[in-house]
């Protein structure tokens, strides 16, 4: 035990997680296994670290198209703990065990075997399957939520309640 708090008893502890910059402020508003992205930007946070949607190439980043944001297959799988396996000009996703099956331009995708309905279609586009986020990151058991601003979130927690404070903000421009 340090010895400031047995001089000083009423001194408060500090969480010493929650100090720095960007980091703290994702921790006090980000689940542990959450995304956070922005329309048109090439960078992300997930888990609290920074990151490139695409790090060969800087061209990709999510869109809007049809009322929908996309975001690449490969990009959202991994960033929630999925592997990305491209095989017949598919790609199978497995995650925690449930395989996952997706086809360029299609308006469904497979989950362990059923076939599951899409609200838009998966887009290739720089190379890259790009799907549908929400209709996506439900299958995964996630929610999507949208602040005004451009910031897009994917998380196992509900932050409805957060999503127009200012760091939103904060965050959206430091992305």
């Amino acid at each position: 035990k340090s010895e400031v708090y047995e001089k000083l008893p009423e001194f408060e502890k500090v969480d010493y997680t929650k100090i720095g910059l960007v980091t703290s402020q994702l921790r006090g508003f980000l689940s542990d296994d959450a995304i956070a992205l922005a329309i048109g930007k090439p960078t992300s946070y997930v888990n609290w670290e920074r990151k490139l949607i695409d790090k060969d190439n800087i061209d990709v980043v999510p869109f809007i198209e049809n009322g929908s944001t996309y975001v690449p297959v490969r990009f959202l799988s991994e960033a929630l703990g999925a592997t990305v396996e491209w095989k017949d000009g598919k790609a199978y996703v497995d995650y925690n065990g449930d395989m996952l099956t997706f086809t360029p331009n299609a308006m469904t995708a497979d989950y362990a075997g059923v076939e599951v309905e899409l609200q838009n279609p998966m887009i290739i586009r720089n190379d890259r399957i790009f799907v549908p986020l929400r209709a996506v990151s439900e299958l995964y058991g996630k929610e999507v939520y949208w602040n005004d601003c451009g910031l897009v979130v994917v998380s196992g927690a509900n932050i409805e309640d957060k999503m127009n404070e200012d760091r939103v903000y904060d965050l959206y421009n430091r992305m």
